[in-house]
């Protein structure tokens, strides 16, 4: 295939990393909604984790098209080790502050973080390998939310959530001892930063996945709110439902690498047609108050949005330069994540007022729309540019 241990070391990093931060996610959801019993608080700490990305997510994808990526990632993943024991100091609703500050800052680490691991895969795999390896990348998503979510919960709930703090504290150490050893090619073996004719044109369908991916971001916001208000208030299962919430996403982002393998192409397509189909599973979640069929619908709906995430992120990979990969990366994830943040906040002012479910059926909505609103740029494109971008229409 190709050089396995380099990427075989961030994959497994990145689970490490990820499983860490799951455990530390239930506890404080749940930590939250203990003390204060309001949607807004979660909305609230979820919005925070975004504000970084803004600033710090271009800044991220700067450095990782200048400086070492493997260095980057490590001093990152050490910075946030204080930051994840924080969470031990709270008692009540007078350290609320350490939350939400503790949040605010290990947010700035990641938003660093992400679009450097972005645009490093795109430097250690070849072209050919790209579309299995984001495959790959969904399953690494899928496992970190099973076993994290479920064994998180699962620790917050039997064991208590401080344990679930330290968990994610020593995760960030391991993780960044397995990045350490991964050789990055240097700026010589790099692409050239020149940008040719094709390049450029090929970046405009880039920059429509852009667009597209702030809407579809916009919704994942008002879902990812939902998902502790189904466990606390529709299903009234606190910390054990978040964890198996979240670890029902997780099998159905896992399962989606098997999917995801068969497209080889026509990725503004396949993007379109499973945010059509995510829509469906999240306006049909919002409809039942069945604890069974509202599992079958988690996994649906991750299912459907691992294979349009892999999509993305392959198109993006082979369409852009190796030495522009962080730049493109980093405004993705600061498009991407302040847009879900924004609706993060007014998903939890709307949870004050509307049922979850009301709110969920109406998100499914927006997701069935974009997915056509996508559909007609496909069309559009495939008969204008036919020849040119025919692998990704």
């Amino acid at each position: 295939m190709f050089s396995t241990d380099a990427y075989k070391r961030l994959f497994f990093s990145g689970v490490v990393n990820g499983i860490g931060d799951r455990f530390s996610q239930v506890a404080t959801l749940s930590l939250l909604l203990s003390l204060t019993g309001s949607g807004l608080a979660v909305g609230a700490a979820l919005a925070i984790r975004i504000i970084p990305f803004l600033i710090l997510a271009p800044v991220g994808g700067y450095l990782a098209d200048h400086f070492h990526k493997g260095k980057l990632m490590v001093v990152t993943d050490v910075a946030r080790v204080p930051l994840a024991l924080s969470f031990l100091f709270v008692n009540g609703k007078e350290e609320l502050w350490i939350i939400y500050t503790a949040l605010f800052l290990l947010a700035c680490g990641q938003a660093i973080y992400e679009p450097v691991r972005k645009s490093g895969i795109g430097e250690l795999v070849p072209t050919k390998y790209v579309t299995k390896v984001n495959g790959l990348e969904q399953v690494m998503s899928g496992v970190v939310l099973v076993l994290g979510s479920i064994t998180g919960g699962g620790v917050a709930y039997y064991l208590g959530r401080d344990v679930s703090f330290m968990i994610n504290g020593c995760s960030f150490l391991l993780a960044g001892t397995m990045i350490k050893g991964i050789t990055f090619p240097t700026r010589s073996e790099k692409e050239t930063p020149h940008v040719s004719k094709a390049h450029r044109e090929a970046g405009n369908i880039v920059w429509s996945f852009l667009a597209i991916a702030a809407v579809a971001s916009a919704l994942d916001g008002i879902f990812n709110v939902l998902i502790s208000l189904y466990a606390f208030d529709v299903f009234r299962l606190a910390d054990l439902g978040i964890g198996i919430f979240y670890g029902l996403l997780g099998a159905g982002l896992a399962s989606s690498a098997i999917f995801s393998k068969w497209f080889r192409g026509n990725f503004l397509f396949v993007v379109a047609l499973f945010l059509i189909v995510e829509g469906v599973f999240q306006a049909l979640l919002g409809l039942t108050d069945n604890f069974i069929m509202a599992c079958l619908m988690f996994v649906f709906v991750a299912l459907a949005g691992g294979i349009g995430n892999a999509a993305m992120d392959s198109a993006i990979m082979i369409q852009t330069p190796t030495a522009q990969l962080g730049k493109v990366f980093g405004r993705f994830s600061m498009v991407e994540n302040g847009m879900m943040g924004m609706t993060m906040l007014h998903a939890g002012l709307l949870s004050e007022s509307y049922y979850p479910t009301v709110i969920g059926w109406y998100g499914g909505i927006g997701n069935v729309a974009l997915g056509f609103i996508t559909l007609i740029v496909c069309v559009a494109y495939f008969f204008i540019k036919t020849r040119k971008y025919r692998d990704l229409c």
